[in-house]
């Protein structure tokens, strides 16, 4: 994973500078969808899928978008517009819709504070809020999620990772 998108970041950052969140969301997903498919090959004895979100702001927009991009088998992958609380994507929702029923500082994070934040404390906010959704999928003894975690912070100015993938 970490070699397939430092490739695209490093052949796309021009693009990714002038170009709308969706744009680089179809690129994104036209130019990895060979490597997702055949890592879903060699997977297709279990029931998985990979999914990406590509979350952030289009030139010239002050309104944060995201986009899911996901694979099921070596299906041809989708993309959809997810509208709403961007920090609630994905299979981990259904593990953390308790918490914001009645949301409560996590450490030095709180809901409240997001919508002014930079991008270093919502990155602490969605790991800490992680760690709530695998606390209570043991608890409840599924396993819908988990696998692996990355978080890539790309900006005009550069780009780094915030949570590495695994080799």
């Amino acid at each position: 994973v970490k070699d397939i998108i430092e490739k695209f970041v490093l052949d796309n950052l021009d693009y990714i500078r002038i170009n709308s969140l969706r744009e680089i969301a179809d690129k994104l997903k036209q130019d990895i969808d060979i490597y997702v498919k055949a890592r879903l090959k060699e997977l297709e004895w279990l029931d998985t899928a990979i999914g990406l979100c590509v979350v952030g702001f289009s030139p010239d927009s002050n309104q944060p978008e995201i986009y899911e991009i996901f694979w099921k088998h070596s299906n041809d992958a989708s993309i959809s517009k997810l509208n709403g609380d961007l920090h609630r994507v994905g299979n981990a929702k259904k593990f953390i819709e308790w918490y914001f029923e009645k949301p409560f500082p996590i450490g030095r994070y709180c809901l409240s504070g997001i919508k002014s934040a930079n991008v270093d404390y919502l990155a602490g906010y969605h790991l800490e809020l992680y760690k709530l959704a695998e606390n209570k999928q043991k608890q409840s003894g599924e396993v819908i999620f988990g696998g692996y975690k990355h978080q890539l912070v790309i900006k005009s100015s550069g780009w780094h990772w915030k949570i590495e993938p695994s080799q």
